[in-house]
């Protein structure tokens, strides 16, 4: 078997095999016997010299000299201003200076304006309180005047009245019921016009609550002051029930007895000669006297009922 050897290492010489491992040892020895004396402390370590090989081109170190040319000559001379140079030059300052003042115009303006405007507003506050008395007066004058104008329409107005007779609980043949008598009456010097109206009578123990039977009265369209008082008739209801138009004898003898109640509900609504609307409400109770004081007295009064809320004559 054939070995392939080594080429030598540089430096170091080729030693044969048979020489064994110790030659080589003696030849390192030797080297170091021979090595190369110590350089002294800062002194630099100069690198060997690289062949180069013959591809690469030899860098060229040689030093060129190039020369400056030099700035031609140049030659500073007066120039004579003209007009325009001295705008140029002076005329942002005259701006400016114009616009400052102008500023302190503006200002002294300003205050001025606000002085006035103060002298103004005390003015206008002078001229507000003497408005507001001048209203006020005004608002007292025109309350007097439609204080004025109200009495002479009352005096001149119409107004409604309605009056009831007595309820004397005596049966009708004609009517077949039992009548209550009542009579309208206009009172004042201009006429009054009737919008609507509408009536009921019945018998009870208290003032009913729920709905009633109204019925028309049948009164005059237009009212005037030489008109006759309006003679009109309801019949009473009897039953308990005051829906119901049956007669019952028994309840009217409660009624003579005072053990039950006449009562009578109703409106008219109208419209005065200035154009006021009113309300003429009714909500009345017969009261009868314990006792006849006289022949020929009445026997009682009508009455609001309880605390009259609906028994009154007043502008809608």
């Amino acid at each position: 078997m054939v070995a392939a050897a080594l080429a030598p290492t540089p430096g170091w010489a080729s030693t044969p095999a048979g020489n064994g491992g110790g030659n080589a040892n003696n030849q390192g020895q030797n080297a170091n016997k021979h090595s190369a004396p110590p350089m002294p402390p800062g002194t630099p370590i100069s690198t060997p010299p690289q062949a180069n090989p013959a591809n690469v081109p030899a860098p060229d170190n040689t030093q060129h000299s190039v020369k400056l040319t030099s700035l031609p000559p140049v030659t500073l001379a007066d120039k004579n201003k003209t007009v325009w140079d001295y705008l140029f030059d002076w005329g942002p300052w005259a701006f400016g200076l114009v616009l400052a003042v102008a500023g302190v115009l503006q200002l002294k303006l300003l205050s001025v304006t606000w002085n006035e405007i103060k002298g103004q507003k005390t003015e206008m506050a002078v001229q507000t309180g003497i408005l507001r008395e001048s209203v006020a007066a005004a608002q007292a004058s025109a309350n007097a005047a439609m204080g004025q104008i109200e009495i002479v329409k009352s005096k001149e107005r119409g107004q409604l009245r309605i009056e009831f007779d007595e309820p004397d609980l005596i049966y009708d043949q004609k009517l077949d019921g039992y009548p209550l008598y009542f009579n309208v009456a206009l009172d004042g010097f201009t006429r009054a016009t009737i919008v609507d109206n509408y009536i009921c009578a019945y018998l009870a123990d208290s003032p009913a609550t729920k709905g009633k039977p109204w019925e028309y009265m049948d009164l005059s369209r237009v009212f005037t002051p030489d008109s006759a008082p309006f003679r009109g008739v309801t019949l009473i209801h009897t039953e308990e029930d005051i829906y119901e138009t049956r007669l019952n004898p028994e309840r009217i003898q409660l009624a003579r007895d005072r053990k039950l109640e006449v009562y009578v509900s109703g409106r008219i609504r109208y419209r005065d000669v200035f154009g006021d609307k009113w309300m003429l409400h009714i909500d009345r109770v017969w009261y009868q006297w314990p006792v006849r004081w006289r022949d020929g007295a009445s026997t009682g009064v009508w009455k609001s009922v309880d605390d009259g809320r609906w028994d009154f004559h007043r502008k809608e």
